[in-house]
């Protein structure tokens, strides 16, 4: 892409209440430092994008991704002479601690922080992207967008972060074979992970 205006584009999810992604075109364009309420987890398609945040500068190439915890101050810029291509998902953290307590296979009273901002993974890079394309592209019912936004969770939680310590409680597997009979008795609707649970 040339040197143009810059583009920003917002899609809400169809089936996740807070989930949304932003696609976006840099150019001539900066943030000023700001934070937001929900998780950011983005892929900086092409490219170089600079930006300020936990104390230290960053720069993320193509193919990198970046993750802001909520309440995360951040700002954010085109790197170089080309123009900075991106997309975000940004989802409330309300939305996603049962994922975080599920992947971690732990029930927890405070929100999951991921520990780093910057990461060089090509597994959570095409989860991103894939739950990006599902919204932009409105394919997908509802438990495909969910296992989309899970596999997201999963692989962070893979890869570093912490709870806050909490409570901790066990899934037994009487639970899941509860769970896989309402999944084969209702085959012809468009289920959801908070239905099946």
């Amino acid at each position: 892409m040339g040197q143009s205006a810059s583009r920003f584009q917002f899609t809400k999810s169809q089936h996740i209440p807070t989930l949304k992604v932003l696609q976006a075109a840099m150019f001539d364009f900066r943030y000023d430092p700001h934070a937001h309420e929900e998780y950011a987890f983005g892929v900086t398609l092409s490219g170089r994008q600079d930006f300020f945040s936990g104390g230290q500068y960053h720069r993320s190439p193509p193919g990198n991704v970046i993750i802001f915890n909520p309440d995360d101050v951040h700002d954010g810029q085109p790197g170089g002479n080309h123009t900075l291509d991106y997309v975000m998902l940004y989802v409330h953290p309300d939305q996603v601690k049962a994922l975080f307590d599920d992947a971690l296979g732990q029930e927890t009273a405070a929100n999951f922080r991921f520990d780093t901002t910057q990461v060089q993974d090509k597994a959570l890079r095409e989860r991103i992207t894939e739950v990006a394309r599902l919204i932009t592209m409105a394919t997908g019912s509802q438990i495909d967008q969910e296992n989309a936004l899970y596999q997201v969770v999963e692989r962070i939680t893979q890869l570093g972060g912490a709870f806050q310590p909490g409570r901790t409680s066990t899934r037994p597997d009487t639970l899941l074979g509860l769970a896989k009979e309402y999944i084969h008795a209702h085959l012809d609707s468009d289920l959801s992970l908070e239905a099946i649970s």
